[in-house]
């Protein structure tokens, strides 16, 4: 695009700075600070004072100016996807140990519920061999009266 823009301005329709305004229009190149609209470009203080060839250079610093500004959105980007993933792998592991501390709980919750359901029997199986022997005892001292 550049060379078509350097053919243009070394030929004879480059006589003024409405026609380059036009061609870049047509071309699908919109000047830096140039307006376009229904009736035309408007040109801003730094373009009006430039010929040809000073809009085609500021354009091209525009374009670098916009390219380091670029450069560094996509290195904040790419830090950015970093952060993330490094909080996807941390919240990960969060959940991995959640899960392990939830079934280190159900287990403990459980060995408690068996832990009084046992104790429960032995006194329910302590009372009825108590209840046993009473009745044995009483049964043999009869015997013997």
């Amino acid at each position: 695009m550049v060379e078509r823009l350097l053919k243009w301005l070394d030929s004879s329709e480059a006589a003024s700075l409405d026609n380059l305004l036009a061609g870049a229009r047509q071309g699908g190149v919109q000047g830096p600070g140039a307006a376009s609209s229904a009736q035309g470009s408007k040109e801003t203080e730094a373009t009006a004072e430039l010929d040809s060839r000073g809009l085609l250079q500021l354009q091209q610093q525009t374009m670098v100016q916009q390219d380091e500004v670029l450069g560094q959105m996509e290195k904040t980007v790419r830090n950015t996807k970093h952060i993330a993933l490094a909080i996807g792998e941390e919240v990960d592991l969060q959940t991995r140990l959640l899960d392990e501390l939830d079934e280190e709980t159900d287990v403990k919750q459980l060995m408690k519920q068996t832990a009084h359901w046992r104790g429960g029997l032995c006194i329910f199986l302590l009372i009825v061999t108590l209840v046993f022997l009473m009745v044995l005892f009483l049964k043999i001292s009869h015997l013997f009266t």
